[in-house]
């Protein structure tokens, strides 16, 4: 059989080694961590022993090598659809309408307010977003869409070949999906994993406070590029708000006490996963990767993205609007129902799984197919120890980090992404 070669978005290949410092540099999670799942997923499903796939993060420059070298352009997208992206949107449009090659587009979302403004009226993104889609159907069958929110914009815009796929990231271990709540109630000494975005409302910072002082083994999991540069080198994020719920400097407790992890690799990140008895928290991904390993996850719904996987997946969650000061870990995890989740996973990983086959990409997932040359390959990688604070680092990890910060006196504090 003729080798089948993909040009890939990612920062690297799943079993592509690479160490903490060498991911800050070279930005190989694409900003947030979240990126790596449902990468990943896309990865496992489309690679086989005669399949190479060749991965950049950065739009590339030259629309006539791709269509002499590449058989499929192939792009994972999370939530693409906002003001702060259409630089790199624009960007990749220009690349796309060059190409001669199938373009496809999996798993792209929109992201707005709880009130859906962007279904109200016009949006600044529309221009530049429409131009994108037109692109891309003029090279592919349809685009699959993160959820109906997205897919009621894109038709508002005019496109009818539209198709509501969810985060390819669900689908990262197939289309099999156990979520069992391990005890009745939670403990003050259960392992519990929460994760939370920059800016949120005091409500919801309220929520995450009160709840890691009360489990001293709570464990805060980071997902974004301005983590790793706090924990890494002492980076203080700038946040503009005042007191101690969001972990925004070295000298927070969850990071003086060891408490705050950032995983570079999906499978390490998995492994810790299987360990917590909940996941909570605004990040989908964070939340998404504890379902994956079968660990019980509540969302806490802040906008349109993250609404509407959960609203596709069933995955319980609580808008941020209706935290209070009642609201509390324990309720979430106790009202939680994953019967319709777990239920619904395998007709939606179907449908996914019909898309890949719409768009031409011969996947893994078939009666022929199997995914073990994936499998292998990743189960025999090498992947980097999660991130840990400096302050827990040993000597020679903290000298590396050292000298790595004097070596780039450009490092100052970053603004909250």
């Amino acid at each position: 059989m003729a080798e089948t070669r993909i040009l890939f978005r990612a920062g690297r290949a799943p079993f592509e080694p690479a160490e903490a410092v060498d991911c800050f540099k070279r930005n190989l999670i694409a900003n947030n961590t979240g990126n790596l799942l449902f990468a990943q997923s896309v990865f496992r499903a489309i690679y086989n022993e005669n399949t190479r796939i060749d991965c950049t993060y950065k739009v590339p420059t030259d629309p006539d090598r791709i269509n002499a070298e590449y058989d499929a352009y192939v792009i994972p997208l999370a939530n693409a659809f906002r003001p702060s992206f259409m630089a790199y949107l624009e960007r990749l449009t220009s690349l796309v309408e060059k190409l001669t090659i199938p373009v496809v587009v999996v798993g792209v979302g929109a992201q707005t307010d709880l009130g859906l403004s962007m279904l109200q009226g016009k949006s600044p993104v529309d221009q530049v977003v429409s131009k994108f889609v037109a692109a891309v159907l003029k090279r592919s069958a349809s685009i699959g869409v993160r959820g109906e929110i997205t897919r009621e914009y894109l038709e508002k815009l005019g496109f009818k070949d539209v198709e509501t796929i969810g985060c390819p990231s669900m689908y990262m271990t197939g289309g099999k999906l156990d979520v069992v709540k391990k005890v009745p109630s939670l403990q003050r000494d259960d392992p519990i994993a929460a994760n939370l975005t920059p800016r949120m409302p005091p409500n919801v910072a309220d929520l995450f406070r009160r709840t890691w002082k009360s489990y001293p083994e709570l464990t805060y999991v980071a997902q974004d590029k301005a983590d790793m540069e706090l924990m890494m080198f002492g980076k203080p994020i700038l946040t503009n708000k005042k007191g101690d719920a969001f972990p925004n400097r070295i000298a927070h407790p969850l990071l003086l006490e060891n408490r705050t992890r950032l995983f570079i690799d999906p499978r390490t990140w998995m492994s810790m996963m299987r360990r917590q008895m909940l996941s909570f928290g605004t990040r989908i991904h964070g939340n998404v990767i504890a379902l994956l390993a079968g660990t019980p996850a509540v969302v806490v719904a802040h906008d349109s993205r993250t609404l509407e996987l959960a609203q596709f997946y069933r995955i319980p969650y609580i808008k941020s609007q209706d935290v209070n000061a009642e609201t509390t870990v324990e309720e979430l995890y106790e009202s939680a129902d994953f019967t319709e989740m777990v239920r619904g996973h395998e007709d939606r990983f179907r449908n996914f799984v019909a898309f890949l086959e719409k768009n031409g990409l011969r996947h893994n997932y078939g009666e022929s197919g199997s995914t073990a040359a994936f499998d292998e390959r990743l189960a025999n990688a090498e992947l980097a120890a999660p991130v840990v604070p400096i302050t827990a680092m040993s000597k020679r990890e903290q000298a590396m980090m050292l000298t790595f910060l004097h070596g780039n006196p450009d490092i100052a504090p970053a603004t909250a992404p």
